[in-house]
């Protein structure tokens, strides 16, 4: 569960534009088409993963993300989910988990990210009080479909350190919070 929470905490800054800045203090808008990647290693299973998020619609009250799961290069799942643009502001807790028969959208959940609300938190007070949904029995394989389970509690900030990352096309420093 702990190397869950520092792989959001590490990316979750890039979908919260409002407070993934460049070095001019240039702000990042959410746009269609823009796309965000996760990836890992797995030591464990020894399998590389891959997670590619694409802003599909955006409107002024919600995003439409389109999730597409990779293992080793091959395509596994794909799922969509909205967020209210209220919820990426506010939010106190994530849903990261698709199973059959969910609804498009969870209100007062993000997905896959901290909301703005957290995120200045984490900046300004150094924690903050979170709720995370995931699969308890940590992702083998079927993506969440055999349960969902909320682990309530505080991070905290535990270093800062700037990632490269490209934004259209174009290498960035961006500042990113390592959290426990």
């Amino acid at each position: 569960m702990r190397a869950f929470f520092k792989r959001l905490a590490l990316v979750c800054i890039a979908l919260v534009p409002s407070l993934a800045v460049r070095a001019d203090d240039t702000s990042i808008p959410l746009a269609k088409g823009m796309v965000f990647v996760y990836a890992g290693y797995s030591s464990k299973d020894t399998q590389d993963w891959e997670n590619l998020i694409t802003v599909t619609d955006l409107t002024e009250a919600e995003i439409t993300f389109g999730i597409a799961w990779f293992k080793d290069g091959k395509l596994t799942a794909r799922n969509s989910r909205r967020v209210r643009l209220e919820d990426m502001a506010n939010a106190r807790r994530t849903n990261d988990i698709f199973q059959v028969g969910d609804g498009g959208i969870f209100p007062g959940s993000t997905m896959s990210n901290l909301s703005t609300l957290l995120l200045t938190e984490l900046k300004t007070q150094g924690s903050a009080a979170v709720v995370f949904g995931t699969d308890p029995r940590g992702g083998k394989g079927d993506f969440g479909f055999s349960g969902r389970k909320f682990y309530r509690g505080e991070i905290k900030v535990v270093g800062r350190e700037a990632i490269k990352v490209l934004v259209n096309g174009v290498p960035r420093a961006l500042p990113s919070i390592h959290t426990q």
